[in-house]
């Protein structure tokens, strides 16, 4: 997965008020905190902010000319920016029990009397600051798991796409079984090895290889009923060695032939007519599994090469 976005969250926290002194002595009290502090003087200048910036909190002046506290807040909570933001309401009416409800039917999230104590305004702040934060966490962590989606979508159609174009274009089938491997190897993220080996009367031999010692690819040989491969094709159906499971079930490719242990192992029989043609297996050093849409793509590469275009091979 790509990393996630590492830019520091600095919160925004906006300050509504036609009173620059009451702005000031805010500006002061909350100086201390890790965030941009924007003060505006009217609820159409707070709306513009909103419109191309978010906001951690607001803290909205209830007595207000042109547009009150109360109106401001309802047009703030029909922005798309508003909708999640935390607006406090600053009042000097410590005994208004309706103001305090209207506040609240319209949107506000808590309310502060004058004259207020700066330690609470801080603390409350800082309270909604900090959710603010743990929101911005979680929305980044899926706004990152969408994009890896999006992007091994991206990379499965490409293979695919090149899959389909090698079958269509290319007669020589040695090459034709490299460069559909290749194509899967290029849009897996784990496996980082995969061989087609296809059945010689009791044997299966391979046809082609990446990812594994040159040498491998014209001297190993499995008996069917034996081995990794050869169980496959005997069982005829797949067969996977993670990292957690526990097996003594060896491959001819159980290594890359460079010292790497492979860590995973998938295999599939490839058949047509109810015959065996062969097997593809995939192996990864890096990962102690695979994701289905990696089996899927190795499976369509091998498949293709064996039965695209009218290509089969005689038993």
């Amino acid at each position: 997965m790509k990393d996630l976005d590492d830019t520091p969250l600095i919160p925004s926290v906006l300050l509504v008020d036609d009173t620059p002194a009451n702005l000031l002595a805010l500006e002061a009290v909350l100086a201390s905190l890790n965030a941009q502090i924007v003060s505006v003087r009217s609820g159409k200048a707070a709306l513009g902010c909103v419109e191309h910036q978010t906001f951690a909190v607001a803290l909205v002046d209830v007595h207000m000319p042109e547009m009150d506290g109360l109106e401001l807040i309802r047009h703030l909570r029909a922005t798309k920016r508003g909708r999640e933001m935390a607006i406090l309401l600053v009042t000097a009416d410590h005994n208004d029990e309706k103001l305090v409800s209207d506040g609240y039917a319209v949107g506000a999230a808590d309310y502060i009397t004058k004259p207020y104590d700066p330690q609470v305004i801080r603390a409350r702040v800082r309270a909604f600051i900090d959710l603010y934060r743990q929101r911005e966490t979680v929305r980044r962590v899926h706004v990152a798991l969408r994009t890896h989606e999006r992007d091994e979508a991206i990379r499965r159609l490409v293979a695919f796409e090149r899959i389909t174009n090698a079958v269509l274009e290319t007669n020589d089938l040695p090459s034709l079984l490299m460069e559909l491997l290749g194509a899967f190897i290029g849009a897996a993220d784990a496996a980082d090895s995969a061989t087609i080996l296809l059945r010689d009367s009791n044997w299966l031999r391979i046809a082609a290889s990446v990812g594994t010692a040159p040498n491998a690819r014209s001297t190993v040989e499995t008996q069917i009923g034996q081995g990794f491969a050869g169980l496959i094709a005997s069982n005829r159906r797949a067969l996977e060695i993670t990292d957690d499971t526990s097996s003594s079930v060896s491959g001819p490719l159980s290594s890359t032939g460079q010292g790497s242990k492979v860590r995973a192992l998938y295999g599939m029989p490839l058949l047509h007519s109810g015959q065996v043609l062969g097997v593809v297996q995939i192996g990864s050093t890096r990962a102690g599994r695979f994701s289905s849409s990696e089996k899927r793509v190795g499976f369509a590469a091998a498949e293709r090469g064996c039965l695209g275009g009218g290509k089969k091979f005689v038993l």
